[in-house]
């Protein structure tokens, strides 16, 4: 069989099943060797009886005692009883719908079996539908696709063993010997024909390291391609940054500094800048931005921010006037949102049309810019704030954006931890921002059980009567049982109820009738959220209850209060920077943390309990990607990252060394060409 053979030239590939295998991008017989079992149940070693325990799986060589038909009283389903033993006791053994068996099963009959002790005592426990093995081995458990057994998957596997040995490596002999690396073709094959789980391990290591390996190339292929681009390099006198320090109400902190120096460095030079700045929620990264926007400004050129959300335009657009306004001098400032076109000059605010928003030095927007047909004028600079919200394909588009390369500053509020910078983006430099402005206190957490709620109340009501302002956060909008898209599962599934957004505004109403409450959520329309957010500011409202859309860039120092309900069900990394929208003044601030009323999970108590422990979101970030991988962290969904089997992004030792491999190989012409085929291998879509 040849690895560019059609799936359907194995023997027992019927209709039914290449469909099954083609809807899942399966193919060819090299794409049929790339579907990996999900497990493997080690039958390699005979148990006995006596050593059984309720719960645990095991093979045994045993003989039969008795057997006995019957029906289930409460199920009505037939079953077949067996009686089994070995040198050191007897276990009953139970299979349903299985009359077929009863020749099979009969007094003095001898089999190999594996299966699993179940029951709630060891006297009344039994194995339930056990397998039949034919010798003690490794068998390998397929993914259940499109009702496909595990078994039939099996058999066809069989028919490929010495195909498996054909598979070509893009990873040259030289590099995995040195490196201690197996072929692609034998970890192919200890995955679908192990003799011992140190093969599987083998195999696990040698596809954690293609994983990685995968990640890694694009990004350095692309520094690679930039390293040759050209662009006009900016002013290197520093006079009007300098002089706007002294016009700002706060110093700025060591880092701050530190990375507009690295920023204004980069410009200086005919090389586009590409940099991500990375700070903790709170630090200072807008600030850091209006720095590398004036020194743009200084060099005549236009400068373009990018905002996730109108929400976070528009404070930019704010933040903006109010702190660049005496470097400015008579230079406007643009707002381009889907339902914003505005200019402002000498802190007079007005529409505008889109010529005259494309004439300004700066123009904030928000994805509105990537849809429209834009005239820049003399584009020398482009800031993408929270760029990981923006999509991979987004993020492709940026690149393009003026026609001609820029110099681009990327920032982001989620501390990436280190191991998974360097995979992600490998062609950026790194700027992190670590301290925050003197003068704040950090944030106090805690974790409230249910029966502290009412005690909870009085505390914030007391705040509240001091004047301080509180944010209530709901993962949802509306109960499920008013949400129609869960009428379907409602009918055939209990739903597990979150707190809702519309719920607790009304109990807060009650709870608080002396207070002022709204509510905030992605389905309002843009100008309702605006209205509620300035009225917010404006200290008209005192207890906002919103959605998760208050996560980022939401800055009300007087808001001294953040609960969030449900918060078991948000990683440490969201949770952050939920917390980060308090603690901006100078007032103590706290953020209380509510689990939902079901929540018995070890590993999400113990998450909550890290909030009480540190305020710093690059220890959170590192032990969220221990405790739940790299696509809980907060908007890396979007970073293109697959799901990974075998690899880890905890491993820095071993990321750095693939990292060495992967500039070796994308030194070598043949490799591509190699490449192209493990990819498409390993991602049929």
């Amino acid at each position: 069989m040849e690895l560019n053979n059609s799936i359907t030239r194995l023997k027992g590939m019927g209709p039914k099943t290449t469909d099954i295998f083609e809807k899942n991008g399966i193919h060819t017989v090299e794409d049929l060797l790339y579907f990996f079992p999900r497990a493997w149940i080690n039958a390699t070693e005979v148990c006995l009886i006596k050593d059984l325990r309720v719960g645990m799986s095991a093979l045994l060589q045993v003989k039969v005692v008795m057997t006995k038909e019957g029906i289930s009283q409460r199920t009505r389903v037939p079953y077949l009883k067996a009686t089994v033993a070995d040198i050191s006791g007897s276990v009953d053994v139970m299979w349903f719908h299985a009359r077929y068996l009863k020749e099979k099963i009969k007094a003095d009959k001898e089999f190999l079996i594996y299966g699993k002790l179940q029951g709630w005592r060891a006297e009344n426990a039994m194995i339930m539908s056990p397998k039949f093995i034919t010798e003690p081995s490794i068998i390998p458990v397929y993914p259940t696709i499109g009702g496909l057994a595990s078994n039939k998957t099996r058999t066809l596997m069989q028919q490929l063993q010495s195909t498996a040995t054909t598979l070509p490596d893009y990873i040259p002999e030289s590099i995995r010997t040195d490196r201690g690396i197996i072929s692609l073709a034998q970890a192919v094959q200890y995955m679908h024909f192990p003799q011992t789980i140190a093969q599987i391990n083998e195999a696990r290591l040698r596809l954690g390291f293609d994983e990685l390996l995968m990640l890694m190339v694009p990004s350095l292929i692309a520094k690679q391609e930039r390293a040759e681009e050209q662009t006009e390099a900016l002013s290197t006198d520093k006079s009007l940054v300098k002089k706007w320090y002294k016009t700002l109400p706060f110093d700025l902190t060591t880092d701050q500094k530190t990375t507009i120096d690295e920023i204004l460095t980069d410009l200086a030079e005919s090389k586009p800048m590409n940099r991500l700045v990375q700070g903790d929620v709170g630090s200072g990264k807008t600030v850091v931005g209006l720095a590398a926007t004036l020194q743009a400004i200084a060099s005549n050129k236009q400068v373009v921010w990018l905002a996730p959300t109108e929400l976070l335009a528009q404070q930019h657009f704010a933040t903006a006037q109010k702190l660049l306004g005496p470097a400015m001098g008579r230079l406007g400032i643009g707002l381009w949102t889907r339902t914003n076109h505005m200019i402002a000059l000498n802190n007079d605010e007005r529409k505008a049309s889109s010529d005259e928003i494309m004439q300004q030095p700066i123009i904030i927007g928000t994805h509105a810019l990537l849809s429209e047909k834009v005239n820049f004028q003399n584009l020398g600079l482009l800031i993408i704030d929270e760029q990981h919200r923006f999509g991979v394909k987004q993020r492709a588009q940026l690149r393009l954006f003026s026609g001609r390369p820029i110099h681009l500053l990327s920032m982001t509020a989620t501390p990436i931890p280190r191991t998974m910078a360097l995979v992600l983006y490998g062609d950026l430099k790194l700027s992190t921002i670590k301290h925050k402005p003197s003068g704040r206190k950090p944030v106090v957490t805690r974790v409230v059980e249910e029966h502290n709620r009412s005690k909870a109340y009085e505390f914030i009501g007391d705040h509240i009567r001091s004047g301080d302002q509180v944010y209530v956060v709901c993962p949802t909008i509306v109960p499920a049982k008013d949400d129609e898209a869960n009428v379907f599962n409602q009918l055939f599934e209990e739903i597990e109820e979150k707190k809702a957004v519309t719920t607790q505004f009304e109990k807060l109403k009650t709870i608080f009738p002396a207070c002022r409450v709204e509510m905030l959520h992605g389905k309002l329309k843009a100008k309702d959220k605006d209205e509620i957010m300035a009225g917010f500011r404006n200290h008209d409202i005192d207890i906002l209850v919103s959605t998760t859309v208050i996560e980022v860039g939401v800055d009300v120092p007087n808001a001294t209060f953040i609960v969030i309900e449900d918060a078991d069900r948000f990683g440490l990394a969201q949770l952050h920077q939920l917390r980060g929208r308090v603690g901006r003044g100078e007032k103590q601030s706290f953020c209380l943390l509510f689990s939902s009323d079901n929540s018995s999970s070890v590993t999400a108590n113990a998450r909550l309990k890290t909030m009480e422990e540190s305020n710093d979101g690059f220890v959170l970030a590192e032990k969220d990607l221990q405790l739940r991988g790299p696509g809980e962290l907060t908007g890396l969904a979007q970073s293109g990252i697959p799901p990974l089997r075998f690899a880890s992004l905890t491993d820095g030792n071993r990321i750095a060394e693939i990292r060495e491999i992967a500039r070796e190989l994308i030194r070598n012409p043949a490799f591509s060409t190699s490449l192209d085929r493990f990819w498409r291998s390993h991602h049929p879509e």
